[in-house]
């Protein structure tokens, strides 16, 4: 069984309203592919374009919407290795190893019935990982700590977001 790595970042700019999302999937240490894309009001994904309400938390939603989108990324045959999930975000890599299990279970509250914020988006992460017959596992890295995937996957959101407003900059690298 092949280990896919996977490193996920995402990040939103509240000045501009801009959230972004990138991913890069390593199988062996070996590149398998990266994507990323950029979200205002709309998004735009393999040349589609879908109309969105104003988002809760921008920053999480793009956190998540990087390992959804990873995750969506998978073939059926990747979906049967052991996949790793490598993100700076602390409350995804808790949530992929833990909190996602209680939240299912508790209605989607967190501890002493606190609200959850991103339902949706932490849902659409469960029923993935569902989908997926070995266990997800995550890590935590510092960002901005000079990791260099974790590097990379920053730039790709960063410039995901800056092709916005930029449209001669590729948000693909």
């Amino acid at each position: 069984m092949r280990l896919i790595t996977i490193y996920t970042d995402g990040g939103y700019d509240p000045k501009t309203h801009i959230g972004s999302w990138a991913f890069v999937a390593e199988a062996d240490e070996s590149l398998l592919s990266n994507r990323s894309a950029q979200q205002q009001e709309s998004f735009s994904l393999s040349g589609s374009v879908l109309q969105t309400q104003q988002l809760e938390a921008p920053s999480l939603q793009m956190e998540v919407r990087a390992v959804v989108e990873a995750l969506t990324w998978l073939d059926c045959e990747n979906r049967h290795q052991t996949i790793l999930i490598v993100s700076d975000s602390k409350i995804v890599v808790d949530a992929i190893n833990h909190d996602l299990q209680f939240w299912s279970e508790n209605d989607w509250q967190k501890k002493k019935n606190r609200t959850l914020k991103c339902v949706a988006m932490w849902q659409a992460l469960w029923q993935l990982l569902g989908q997926i017959p070995n266990p997800v596992k995550a890590k935590w890295v510092k960002g901005h700590a000079n990791h260099p995937m974790n590097e990379r996957v920053d730039s790709l959101a960063t410039q995901a977001r800056q092709a916005v407003c930029s449209p001669g900059l590729s948000s693909y690298e």
